[in-house]
């Protein structure tokens, strides 16, 4: 279905901007709502009445009508427009220009630790050569990039299991070594008598430590509480990383 509503709801989104006069970033601080309100008054047939008009014709895979079958379905079986979130970042990533800044490199890790200290890290990693023409990584590939890595991981506790990944991990890694570990690097970078390369390594520590110890801010426990707790298994922002003020 995505194969055909995807670019329907992208071309719709485009019209959307020109009839409201509105950039792509002026629309993503609208949200999605004003879309959703727009919709409604755009296409407010209901799918009974597509179905009825002389020119739709089942038997006939025309990629504009079927869209449009299915946008008005979701508009009248949810007014809310809550199923527009599945498509919201899509269609805002799918016409935004090419990054000024070419990406060298990108990766995603996941990392488990079990009570007993025993670790388990899933990377997805995408190797620069890959990357054709070089750099060219456009903002809706970086994002089809994190839902992949997000969907193999899925997979791999599917297939194997907790238990069987845990089974089959040798060594431990109790979090007191780890901060050992930055303890005697920050001590070593305190050393060093060149005030920007110490600050530059102190910067290097900064983030390998928010990767392998993470510290949670109190605006993303607080989501991730609502969100686990509550019916809303997707809502709520829970980055701990790039670090913010809070911190």
């Amino acid at each position: 279905m995505d194969e055909i509503f995807l670019p329907f709801l992208s071309s719709v989104f485009a019209s959307y901007l020109q009839a409201s006069r509105l950039s792509r970033q002026e629309a993503t601080e609208e949200g999605p709502d004003a879309f959703v309100a727009w919709l409604q008054a755009e296409f407010p047939d209901s799918p009974d009445d597509i179905r009825d008009k002389e020119e739709y014709n089942e038997e006939v895979q025309d990629p504009t009508e079927e869209g449009l079958f299915i946008l008005s379905s979701f508009l009248f079986s949810d007014p809310s427009g809550s199923w527009l979130q599945e498509y919201w970042a899509d269609i805002l990533l799918a016409g935004r220009a090419k990054p000024k800044h070419p990406i060298a490199e990108i990766h995603a890790s996941y990392f488990v630790r079990w009570a007993d200290d025993k670790v388990f890290s899933f990377t997805c990693l995408l190797p620069a050569n890959l990357f054709i023409p070089k750099g060219h990584l456009s903002d809706y590939l970086v994002a089809k990039i994190g839902r992949m890595s997000a969907e193999q991981f899925q997979d791999t506790i599917a297939a194997r299991s907790l238990d069987g990944i845990h089974e089959a991990q040798q060594v431990t890694l109790p979090k007191e070594n780890i901060e050992e570990l930055f303890r005697r690097l920050v001590a070593v970078i305190s050393e060093e008598p060149d005030a920007d390369k110490r600050s530059e390594l102190q910067e290097v520590i900064k983030v390998l430590r928010s990767l392998s110890l993470p510290f949670i801010p109190l605006r993303s426990e607080s989501a991730a509480r609502e969100a686990i707790t509550g019916t809303k298994m997707t809502g709520g922002n829970w980055t701990i990383f790039p670090l913010d003020d809070e911190q």
